[in-house]
């Protein structure tokens, strides 16, 4: 059975759509647990797991919008050696029933918080061994009045 790009971009499609389902109830879920049943000894930590957990349900609705999907045509194979040939297609809603602006917006909005995703998987393991291996230093920099900014 030989599959088209329009069966592949349909299966993408609704695998976009179920996973940002279960996603979106998933996450729904472990936000409520945090908030309501978080143990007193996770309190700190909790403000982390918090951030984690709404960056990526955004990035789910996110994901929904946008549906990108990476595509290498044979026009693109002419390109530069240090090229990848590869690029992302964007099909989803977006391009369909938003203008260029709030598409491209959205696009990269999508990216960033991707990669903002990426970089808090580190700064919860740093936030974890000042909490367990050096807690003074992590009780005098909660005790201080800080505004964290929201982007590392």
């Amino acid at each position: 059975m030989k599959y088209e790009l329009k069966d592949t971009v349909r299966f993408f499609h609704i695998n976009a759509y179920i996973s940002t389902l279960l996603t979106i109830i998933c996450t729904s879920v472990l936000l409520y647990a945090i908030i309501t049943r978080t143990p007193t000894e996770m309190q700190r930590y909790r403000i982390f797991l918090l951030n984690h957990s709404i960056a990526s349900l955004i990035l789910s609705i996110l994901f929904v919008l946008c549906q990108p999907i990476p595509d290498s045509t044979f026009s693109q194979t002419g390109r530069p050696p240090e090229d990848s040939g590869i690029s992302c297609v964007v099909l989803g809603p977006v391009v369909r029933y938003f203008p260029p602006f709030v598409n491209h917006f959205l696009t990269s909005a999508f990216v960033g918080v991707l990669l903002y995703i990426i970089i808090s998987i580190p700064l919860s393991f740093v936030f974890r061994y000042f909490a367990v291996c050096r807690r003074q230093q992590i009780t005098t920099l909660v005790s201080k009045k800080v505004c964290f900014h929201l982007f590392p």
